[in-house]
């Protein structure tokens, strides 16, 4: 499931990630850092997005926001440690081919 929400995400972002301009002078051990944080994060918060899915759960429609949900607060967590948004990660990621 991890891995299905890291794809859908970067699937999302694909058309918008190549109009913004680099910010972050990153090398692929940090992305890697990141990546590594974010897998971590998954898999020991996972009762911790429990509300999200519980409260979204039921309908059709709610049901698809969830992985976007949990996008949103991987990405704060992400920003809070290493400073990086959400889509200077994808920039970088397609940079160094992950």
């Amino acid at each position: 499931m991890h891995l299905i929400i890291f794809k859908q995400n970067l699937n999302l972002f694909n058309i918008s990630r190549r109009s913004i301009p680099k910010t972050q002078n990153k090398g692929p051990f940090e992305v890697k850092t990141v990546l590594r944080y974010q897998i971590n994060i998954l898999k020991q918060k996972t009762k911790d997005f429990d509300f999200l899915i519980e409260g979204l759960k039921g309908d059709v429609d709610t049901v698809q926001m969830i992985p976007l949900g949990i996008n949103l607060i991987l990405s704060d967590l992400i920003y809070d440690k290493f400073g990086i948004e959400e889509e200077e990660l994808l920039n970088l990621e397609q940079d160094f081919g992950f």
